[in-house]
């Protein structure tokens, strides 16, 4: 019996650590920000930066919830319902948009909840924004 609990032991242990290890790579980091270093990392050539996005967290290039005006919302507010796209804090537009970003001037990639989106400008962002960063800022 003894055996069987110390194989079983052994057996499980060696899972764990090849499951750990195979959820350390950089795609896998789930964080707010894509950052330069992160894309070098996994050593492909991408040509845009939705490339980039797709690869690294897809979940930012889908819309969330139902965009609705609330009686609180500014009347001169503007409606966005898409993701927002920016790139150094100028309205781009949809994801669409990240494929005129060329990969190489990429420094670093956030995504903003819909609260923070909010202080990008007059406009409501409903589903959150894409700020991309460029080196030649």
């Amino acid at each position: 019996m003894r055996t069987v609990s110390y194989t079983f032991l052994i057996a499980l242990t060696l899972m764990v650590g090849a499951c750990a290890s195979t959820s350390s790579g950089g795609s896998q980091n789930k964080s707010g920000t894509i950052t330069l270093e992160e894309i070098e990392t996994l050593g492909l050539v991408f040509t845009d930066a939705h490339e980039i996005v797709r690869q690294f967290r897809p979940q930012w290039l889908i819309k969330r919830g139902k965009a609705t005006i609330s009686p609180n919302q500014d009347a001169d507010a503007t409606l966005l319902d898409y993701v927002a796209v920016y790139l150094d804090n100028h309205l781009m537009g949809d994801p669409e948009a990240l494929h005129a970003i060329t990969a190489l001037s990429v420094q670093q990639i956030e995504h903003y909840n819909t609260a923070r989106a909010q202080r990008l400008g007059s406009r409501s962002h409903p589903h959150g924004a894409i700020v991309v960063r460029t080196k030649s800022r």
